[in-house]
């Protein structure tokens, strides 16, 4: 089979093409570079070059805006294509002795890894995952962008108009929107608390402030509805098992990509023992630790000598997203269905001289543990 390795740059990519399957990675790039024409570099604008190399498949890392274009391009000229996970190429290189990182190492290496793994779907990125990833990022940004704005206005407001001041919390309230001119249902009566203001009176400055603010807010949901439309084409099954824990968009966006395709959970031994130090024979899962680890509910130990600290690992924004489900679905009065009460009624028997904080996190390892579990059962019945 000719799998094509194609390392992504601005405007250009580097190919290489591999017909067999290398027996030692290392000493066949040594040769394979020697010769300058296994290696060929094509720029969008003479695409047909690819034509000419012949792939049966191509081999790329998601590198964003960049790859964007060429993903389009081998779809138009019907090339089949996986995407690799940037870090797996990294991790791979290394694995087999290779430390520098060139254009022309890593197209060799990802067309080295396709004749490896080229049937094993669970080595490759979906394009939707990618899609639902990038549009998380977006959408964190966009809010990290907002809240400084909001922090700014919100202090100059305390001296210009101290009354709308605990209406500005979020930017969702009505008062931003009457700021930037936008007419609302509220209009009138925000209108008047600020001509019967006690402060100097709202600023030009203020007035700019609050149309960014809400020309933020449009952007991101219009980023939350595409998110839904593209959760609702794919993932079916994995949905249908994670609907009674009413994880909304933004959190199943985060955790759909680690399970697409459901294999993923087996890249690890669901099951395995382990000695201690003390030399007791325990049974846990690396699958299940990995998982865990991925959803920011992991535990990283740090040792030196006697001293010994444990942290919390993984991804922060995934974290900080199940802290926000438990509060608003677990411990609400939301919690109608059977899989929140017993959630609920679980964390409630949790040792109240514990921080609260603890305590939540620890009802979002229990609640994704338990959807880990109900993800393999599946996966066998699947099986």
């Amino acid at each position: 089979m000719r799998i094509m390795g194609a390392d992504i740059g601005a405007a250009e990519i580097v190919a290489c093409i591999l017909s067999e399957i290398p027996k030692d990675p290392k000493s066949a790039y040594n040769q394979f570079k020697q010769k300058e024409s296994n290696f060929r570099r094509i720029t969008l604008y003479k695409p047909e070059e690819i034509r000419i190399l012949d792939p049966d498949l191509i081999i790329c890392e998601p590198t964003g805006l960049y790859s964007d274009p060429w993903i389009k391009l081998f779809e138009k000229m019907k090339i089949p294509y996986l995407l690799m996970p940037t870090n797996v190429l990294r991790a791979w290189q290394q694995a087999n002795g290779m430390k520098n990182k060139t254009d022309q190492l890593d197209s060799y290496c990802l067309a080295a890894y396709g004749q490896y793994h080229h049937n094993d779907p669970t080595k490759w990125i979906n394009l939707n995952a990618v899609f639902l990833r990038r549009t998380c990022q977006e959408i964190e940004s966009l809010q990290k962008m907002q809240n400084q704005y909001i922090n700014r206005s919100r202090q100059t407001l305390l001296t210009e108009c101290p009354e709308l001041y605990p209406m500005t919390i979020t930017a969702e309230h009505a008062a931003w929107k009457v700021l930037a001119s936008i007419p609302t249902k509220k209009s009138l009566e925000i209108e008047e608390i600020i001509q019967n203001t006690k402060g100097i009176g709202i600023s030009q400055r203020t007035r700019n402030t609050a149309k960014l603010i809400c020309q933020i807010e449009k952007e991101i949901r219009d980023l939350h509805k595409q998110l839904c439309l593209r959760l609702r084409e794919q993932w079916s099954t994995q949905r249908k098992i994670m609907a009674p824990y009413r994880l909304g968009p933004r959190l199943e966006a985060h955790i759909l990509p680690l399970i697409t395709p459901l294999e993923r959970l087996k890249m690890k031994p669901i099951s395995e023992h382990y000695y201690t130090e003390n030399g007791k024979r325990q049974k846990h899962s690396p699958a299940l630790k990995a998982w865990k680890m991925a959803l920011g509910l992991g535990t990283i130990i740090s040792q030196s000598g006697k001293q010994r600290r444990e942290y919390m690992g993984g991804s922060q924004a995934c974290r900080t997203l199940l802290y926000l489900w438990v509060v608003r679905q677990v411990l609400s009065n939301r919690a109608t269905n059977a899989t929140l009460s017993k959630l609920k009624a679980w964390h409630q028997s949790l040792d109240p001289k514990k921080p609260g904080k603890v305590r939540i996190m620890r009802t979002a390892a229990k609640a994704m543990t338990q959807l880990f579990w109900e993800l393999i059962a599946e996966l066998d019945n699947k099986g």
